[in-house]
């Protein structure tokens, strides 16, 4: 009898986990696109629509690999550097990719550095939640 709760336990901790994955990944991406809905149209032709389509895959990028992975072993203020060396890396590549699109560098250093800064608020969000818990168990 006790195997069987402990298995509807386990359940119900995957589902609350993909829970706590899917409003981080929506709150990330919001705002991401955001920043850059803000910011990109500035220094560029970039449409707000291309922007929330760019804000896909800057998302996936830095949750998964970022958030999940560096977070846990190098703190807050690593992964934030991490978070805008990688999507200045995506936002180049994306002029790349995109040939009618038209960027400065001045353009893409801002909404990098600009997302950084609030990857550093959504990663104290994250561990303050319990979503990503830190391996040295140091909240910097």
């Amino acid at each position: 009898m006790t195997m069987y709760y402990a298995a509807n336990s386990a359940a119900e901790w995957r589902e609350k986990d993909i829970r706590h994955h899917l409003l981080s990944l929506l709150i990330k991406y919001f705002l991401i696109a955001l920043t850059l809905a803000l910011l990109l149209p500035l220094f560029g032709n970039y449409g707000v629509e291309m922007t929330f389509i760019i804000a896909v895959p800057i998302t996936l990028v830095l949750y998964s690999l970022s958030d999940l992975k560096v977070l846990p072993l190098a703190g807050n203020r690593n992964t934030s550097i991490l978070n805008s060396l990688l999507t200045s890396l995506i936002i180049w590549a994306s002029l790349y990719v995109l040939p009618d699109l038209t960027l400065s560098w001045f353009g893409i250093l801002i909404s990098s550095l600009a997302v950084g800064i609030n990857e550093w608020f959504f990663h104290r969000w994250l561990l303050r939640n319990g979503i990503v818990l830190l391996v040295n168990n140091k909240l910097k």
